[in-house]
């Protein structure tokens, strides 16, 4: 449940202006990334990569000095990873449930 919590807290919903750049950027930002901003205010020295989808789609890094910005677009990835483990240890177990219940060994 926080797995998929996190990755619908990760869209971008939530309108703003000044961006630069505003054709590559992503519209808007998420409330997950603005949480994290607001109450992680600390920077990085040097430029940390992070990855966005729009980023990803092009093979691409995004680049922040923002420490809550880096928390808030890692965050939903952790929560992808999570929902693919989950789903393969339940199609790991219905499998094996079938198994016992059928008596085929596979």
């Amino acid at each position: 449940m926080v797995a998929v919590a996190s990755m619908l807290a990760s869209f971008p919903v939530i309108p703003v202006r000044g961006k630069l750049d505003a054709q590559k950027t992503t519209r808007g930002t998420s409330p997950l990334s603005l949480a994290s901003r607001m109450l992680i205010r600390q920077r990085f020295q040097k430029k940390r990569r992070t990855i966005t989808w729009k980023k990803m789609l092009r093979g691409e890094w995004a680049y922040t000095t923002s420490v809550g910005a880096y928390v808030g677009r890692w965050v939903p990835w952790i929560g992808a990873v999570l929902t693919a483990y989950d789903l393969s240890i339940i199609s790991r177990n219905v499998v094996h449930r079938y198994m016992l219940i059928t008596g085929g060994k596979g």
